[in-house]
């Protein structure tokens, strides 16, 4: 097992004297030992870390209670009001699991010890735990509570400093609501987990960011997997002409624009970047493949309200 080198300052004779080299090997015996032994206390204090995690998660009775007690006994404070953040590289998930080269993963450890720094300068009362290629944050809130956008601006910085110090992998964060008792974690870091990955879903390509719950809107209410069948049939009904003759996306992003834009096809037209008589001919055929949408008030809402669904069945 290696655990790290020896650095010696001076000129050494070559070889070494007997003396010179024993002295060099009982120094090395020592600091293994002792790195050995820092290495096992820090796996025991994950360990129950890691069980503060669990009974925070579970819906077991008694479970938060002997979550709390563990805590107190390693002098963690789990004090409410608090919130939970929850930080993630901006990748994929499919290639968070899929990383294989030792670079990549250090990278996003590199990042995530980033924003542990300057969370903690920003709260030094937050508790960390370590949840794969995830840092889950007990965020308390004590004195003055920041106001939701203070907060947001705040921890924004922290992802702008993340991606200044190590470009490679930037991180984002998923923001729950102000939780008021430490029975109210495991809705907050769902709510936290809801945040990041529909946040990510409807800002696209979009990296630094922070998610609040709060400003997920409406869609907070498709995150289950039973809702999500339910949006994908929806979107059939009233998108379905047009994805399926939409092949590139062509159409599908001259509709979302033209919509942005109050349905003037002028400013459609300069938005995207292409010719008035284009911008013209693509909205006849969208016409052709959706019907009254543009003209009947009732469905042009439902038509708005399933383009700004269909990003949830985007992911992955």
């Amino acid at each position: 097992m290696e655990l790290g080198e020896i650095l010696v300052w001076g000129e050494l004779p070559s070889p070494l004297p007997s003396a010179q080299m024993v002295a060099l090997e009982h120094g090395a015996t020592v600091a293994a030992l002792k790195m050995m032994e820092l290495r096992a206390l820090s796996q025991v204090e994950q360990q129950f870390q890691n069980e503060i995690l669990e009974g925070l998660l579970s819906d077991q009775p008694g479970a938060v209670e002997r979550a709390r007690k563990l805590a107190a006994q390693m002098r963690v404070r789990l004090d409410p009001p608090f919130h939970v953040a929850v930080v993630a590289p901006d990748l994929p998930v499919r290639e968070v699991f899929a990383l294989q080269e030792r670079e990549s993963r250090s990278s996003i450890d590199t990042s995530l010890h980033l924003a542990r720094r300057y969370i903690r300068v920003l709260n030094p009362e937050a508790v960390f735990w370590r949840q794969g290629a995830r840092l889950i944050v007990f965020f308390p809130v004590r004195g003055r509570r920041a106001s939701k956008e203070e907060l947001v601006r705040a921890l924004k910085e922290v992802c702008q400093r993340v991606a200044q110090e190590n470009p490679a992998h930037s991180v984002s964060i998923g923001l729950s609501p102000l939780a008021p008792e430490l029975s109210h974690f495991a809705k907050a870091y769902r709510a936290a987990m809801q945040s990041l990955e529909l946040g990510r879903v409807v800002r696209a390509q979009a990296k630094g960011e922070v998610i609040a719950y709060e400003d997920l809107g409406f869609l907070r209410l498709f995150s289950s997997q039973e809702a999500l069948e339910g949006v994908a049939e929806f979107c059939q009904e009233v998108l379905g002409p047009l994805l399926r003759e939409d092949r590139n996306g062509v159409l599908l992003l001259t509709l979302r624009t033209y919509l942005e834009q109050g349905q003037n096809l002028r400013r459609t037209a300069q938005a995207l970047g292409i010719h008035y008589n284009t911008a013209r001919y693509r909205l006849r055929r969208l016409r052709t493949l959706l019907g009254p949408a543009f003209t009947v008030p009732t469905a042009r809402l439902t038509l708005e309200l399933a383009l700004n669904l269909l990003p949830l069945l985007q992911t992955g």
